[in-house]
């Protein structure tokens, strides 16, 4: 079982507390991610900035891989792609949830699911710490 929303938004708060970020829900390989979005998040013309969505992204799928291997700091993001699909509206909170598509290796591929509403997809790699995968990863 891993940690419940209310411990990861703990975690969140403690050692990131720059993000807006807060989880709505955690679980079965996937997270819902909230980010309440004001002036300082938009860009010129009224839209919110890509380092903001890329970071709702990257806590998002952050999230969802603590909610299966527990609460282990280090596992840091190697690689992120991102593709803009549309805008996303700039007059309310973010709302992102994304699901691991597989979680083996000490490399850790994750991948958000596209649906017809989205505004974007994602790719994103983690490294999880040797020492902790050897003992504690899920196969599959």
């Amino acid at each position: 079982l891993g940690p419940s929303k209310e411990e990861l938004n703990l975690f969140l708060e403690k050692e990131f507390p720059q993000t807006k970020c807060r989880v709505v829900e955690v679980g079965n390989q996937t997270a819902t991610i909230a980010h309440e979005i004001g002036e300082a998040e938009l860009r010129p013309g009224g839209t919110v900035s890509g380092p903001v969505l890329m970071e709702v992204a990257d806590v998002a799928l952050y999230v969802a891989l603590l909610g299966e291997i527990g609460i282990v700091p280090l596992a840091v993001t190697t690689g992120l792609t991102i593709n803009f699909l549309r805008k996303p509206p700039a007059t309310q909170q973010i709302m992102l949830c994304v699901r691991c598509s597989k979680l083996a290796g000490p490399l850790l591929p994750e991948r958000s699911d596209s649906t017809p509403k989205a505004t974007r997809n994602l790719l994103l790699m983690r490294l999880v710490p040797t020492r902790f995968h050897q003992s504690s990863v899920p196969r599959g």
